[in-house]
Formats: C-alpha cells, structure tokens, sequence
C-alpha cells in the first residue's frame, strides 16, 4: 500500500477491493469441481459444546479449594480425596463454566468466591 501512495483508512479499504483482491482472485481462485456446498448439517445428537471450550488447569489444594481469576473456590464434599489432582476449567462461549477432574465433573460448594 506503501507503494500505492496509500495514507487513509479509505484509501486502503477502495485499493484492498478494487485492485488487490481483484489480482488476488484472478492468481489464485479455481473453479469449484461440484457446484453443490459440500457443508452439511450437523448432527442433533452433536453437542458442540464437547468440542469447543477454553481449558485451564488449577491444582487442588489439601483443604479441597483452587483460585481462579482471583477467587478462591471450594469442591463440594465428597468421599473422594482430591488433594494434589488437576482440577481442568472448561469456559464455554455461552459463558457456562464447568469444572472436571479426571474427566469427571465435580461441583463446587455453594460459597464458592471467596476473594483471595
């Protein structure tokens, strides 16, 4: 764009859609084989949530709690000691949040937040 003589904004956006990408397809766009989209639906039984989260690991601490994003959080009671285990955060983009441990999912108790 440097060598376009290019300053604004504006001027970037006319070049990028009436030369660059006008060269850009004429070098690179192949016909499609299958006019047809090759996308199909997904499936019902399909939970995407499965698939897309963001994970974080948090060590559980002797007394059964973690800290996460400046709260302290503490596992609901359970026969199970978790002291040391790895504790994986699933955030999902609807903003649920849960929390496994060994692919399990654990609960947490209900004062949960405590600030550090």
């Amino acid at each position: 764009m440097r060598l376009a003589n290019i300053r604004t904004i504006k001027e970037a956006n006319s070049y990028l859609n009436e030369v660059y990408l006008k060269k850009h397809r004429e070098r690179f766009a192949i016909e499609a084989e299958i006019e047809k989209s090759a996308f199909i639906p997904i499936l019902e039984v399909v939970n995407l949530d499965d698939h897309f989260f963001m994970n974080e690991t948090r060590k559980v601490k002797n007394d059964h709690t973690f800290s996460y994003k400046g709260a302290i959080y503490d596992l609901e009671r359970s026969s199970t000691n978790y002291s040391g285990a790895e504790v994986n955060i699933r955030s999902y983009p609807c903003g649920k949040v849960s929390y496994f441990i060994n692919e399990e999912e654990v609960k947490l108790r209900e004062s949960n937040s405590l600030a550090i």
